[in-house]
């Protein structure tokens, strides 16, 4: 597999990679793609301080990857495609004699992304992760399939079919809408933090601040449930329209909350 003309912008890579595999639909096989890319090895062990590494020479002729048992199956994954957008960046520089060593904070880096400025380090993390993001989850692909109403449904029968977290498929979910959306991520009720479309003004809430929807019906059950909500209760500005919300409770106290503008 030759991708040297995609130069060292992570998301043309993943790109480049795909147009090459003919554009395939689902999950990526890692496996066989890593075999391509003369990456010799996939190695799951249980870690502690670490959640991914490439060990590989300054030439990245051929190299392998180390992955944390301890994690689920769509983390590990993630974490192989960004050890593999380490791998095929010629601009990343190895943080060790051996190679390429990530924590799970690196891995989580894309929230990192609204920092006004990054260090060399924290931005091949960033790099590295919008790669893993565009080859497992790619837009092309996705994008052809989208419904023509946003809903969490939607969200999570993606994830199954791409073999990605509900999280990650959100984050791609919103990117990839036109409308204005944002879907919020919670725990016990109180706010961990907003993945916003472009289109999508400000949201009045702040990190730990309780759902505001989640005492009034037909939320207040605690299930999937839709309906309209309080505009003023999120947006720091409104001008006009409805804000419709769907609430989508998972396990152990999680959940996702879409919100939608609509005229």
């Amino acid at each position: 597999m030759e991708i040297e003309e995609a130069g060292p912008d992570p998301v043309r890579i993943a790109r480049e990679i795909h147009r090459q595999m003919g554009f395939p639909d689902g999950a990526v096989d890692l496996g066989y793609l890593a075999d391509c890319l003369d990456i010799h090895e996939i190695k799951y062990e249980r870690l502690n301080n670490i959640e991914g590494a490439l060990v590989t020479t300054p030439s990245r002729y051929a190299g392998s990857i180390l992955v944390n048992k301890r994690s689920g199956k769509a983390r590990r994954r993630f974490t192989i495609g960004h050890e593999l957008g380490h791998y095929l960046n010629p601009a990343h520089q190895e943080t060790s004699a051996q190679g390429f060593w990530c924590s799970k904070n690196d891995i989580n880096s894309l929230r990192g992304q609204a920092k006004r400025q990054l260090t060399g380090f924290e931005k091949q993390e960033v790099e590295a992760n919008r790669f893993a993001s565009e080859l497992l989850m790619p837009s092309r692909q996705i994008k052809r399939s989208l419904e023509a109403f946003a809903c969490l449904e939607e969200v999570v029968k993606l994830a199954r079919i791409y073999g990605v977290s509900k999280e990650a498929m959100a984050r791609k979910y919103v990117e990839l809408r036109s409308e204005p959306i944002a879907i919020i991520f919670s725990k016990d009720g109180r706010l961990r933090y907003p993945v916003k479309g472009r289109k999508m003004p400000r949201l009045y809430l702040k990190e730990g601040a309780l759902l505001p929807h989640l005492d009034k019906a037909p939320f207040k059950q605690n299930v999937h449930a839709f309906g309209e909500v309080n505009p003023y209760e999120w947006l720091l500005s409104y001008d006009s329209g409805f804000l419709y919300c769907e609430h989508y409770p998972q396990q152990d106290g999680y959940a996702m909350t879409l919100l939608q503008l609509g005229e």
